[in-house]
This record gives structure tokens, sequence and C-alpha cells, in this order.
């Protein structure tokens, strides 16, 4: 079965008006077995939907025993109406906000990272609230790729930082000790 889903997808990319076609494909965590899956449609409990470009770090996280409770590969944007004043004091709340929407990661309470990755900042959020003021009582600490606005010039200048925020942290993730108990 796997070898006719690789086929279909490459077939659905071969020409461009299957594009529309391709972006119904979607990755998905299996929150209980860490697999991730490549589906068309939601298939449900115990599933979640995660970026392409992060599953595989997420899927990783959870095997060593650092639960994942939201993530983010990171996307741009061209508008943004907030400043990088009132992101940067967000952040220190533990809100999830960010220009470009920066890669992150959020852990599950009781998690306790080493450190961060090679050029992500590590957040610890013990009373992180929401932009309505909401407490967030399901996650700790947040890893956020540090990305600087200047450098940004355009979508491109953003994709290469974000890959190269993202291969450090694939580095970091290989890095990590286990922390899993055995089952």
């Amino acid at each position: 079965m796997k070898k006719q889903e690789e086929t279909q997808i490459t077939c659905i990319c071969k020409d461009n008006e299957a594009e529309i076609e391709y972006a119904r494909w979607i990755k998905y965590f299996n929150t209980e077995t860490f697999e991730v899956i490549v589906r068309d449609e939601d298939p449900g409990e115990p599933f979640v939907e995660v970026d392409d470009n992060i599953g595989w770090v997420i899927a990783e996280l959870n095997r060593k025993g650092y639960k994942t409770c939201f993530s983010c590969e990171g996307h741009y944007t061209d508008f943004f109406p907030y400043t990088e004043e009132e992101v940067k004091a967000w952040a220190k709340k533990g809100l999830i906000f960010s220009p470009f929407e920066l890669p992150y990661i959020a852990f599950a309470p009781g998690i306790k990272l080493p450190n961060a990755p090679d050029k992500w900042d590590l957040v610890h959020n013990p009373n992180a609230f929401d932009e309505n003021g909401n407490p967030l009582k399901n996650f700790e600490e947040t890893i956020y790729a540090n990305i600087q606005d200047s450098r940004i010039k355009g979508e491109e200048s953003f994709t290469v930082v974000k890959f190269r925020r993202l291969a450090a942290l694939m580095k970091w993730v290989k890095g990590l000790e286990c922390i899993a108990s055995e089952g």
C-alpha cells in the first residue's frame, strides 16, 4: 500500500494543474505510536496534524520522552500588526505570537529541556496566557527559532533562515538523551 501512495503523490506532483490536488496531502502525527503518516483526509484520533517540515522532529522528540503539545515549522506572512517589542513581551508571558510565524515547539508540563538548539531560544512559561489573557495550562517550556526581523527581506530570505534553524533543531534532537521510560 505504501508504494501505491508514493506513486500517487509522485503523479500528482508532475504537472502544475495538479498542484491543488497535492495540497490535500497532509502529515499527521500519531500521539500514541509517534509515527508520522501522510493522508488526504484526517484519520482522526489518535492522529493530529503536523507541519511537513517538522513532523519527523516531533515524532523523535516524543519517542525520546520529550512530550510535545504544539508546534509550527514557521510560515512567512507579509502582514503582522505587532511590533517586535510587543512580541518579546508576549514571549516572556509564554504567548505563541511571533513575526513571520516563527518555528516553535511547546512541551508538555513536567518536561524540562537540558538546553535549546543552536539559534533557538528556550522560554519557560509556567504561567502562560493567550492573547485574551486566558491561562494556558498544558505546556511549560517552549523553544522558538531565533530569526531577526531585520534580516528578513521577503519570503525567500525567511525560508532560507527557517531551514537553517530547522537543520539546527534536527541536529539537536538527534543528540538529545532519551528520557522515555522503557515500557
